[in-house]
């Protein structure tokens, strides 16, 4: 998934407040997409601000899982977006350019892992 200068990417607005980095919660002042893009992947390792990642499901990244997602039975993959703040999404299928952003405070139970996809 690209993003555009502009585009957060479904990480919401941050009340003019500049965007958190690093799993502290620093503040990265005028983070964008461009920004990103030119630091080094050991830059963007130590910015990086892992908070919105669902704490039980960010394990199973990659894997086919069976959850109850708000009192239904669901089975997706396991994705992470990219960028300085990553959200844990749900992918129906392999080939899926479609996906549900599952928040970390989310009434989700892990209910088994089925199979290694990626």
């Amino acid at each position: 998934m690209g993003l555009t200068q502009g585009d957060t990417g479904g990480q919401g607005d941050t009340g003019g407040q500049g965007d958190t980095g690093g799993s502290g919660g620093t503040p990265v002042p005028s983070m964008t997409w461009e920004r990103w893009q030119r630091l080094t992947p050991p830059q963007q390792d130590a910015l990086r601000d892992d908070v919105a990642l669902h704490p039980v499901l960010r394990q199973w990244r990659g894997w086919r899982v069976e959850v109850v997602y708000y009192g239904e039975r669901k089975r997706f993959i396991i994705g992470q977006s990219t960028g300085w703040q990553p959200v844990t999404l749900g992918l129906h299928n392999r080939l899926s350019r479609d996906s549900a952003h599952i928040l970390k405070a989310s009434n989700c139970t892990f209910i088994r892992a089925i199979e290694r996809i990626r």
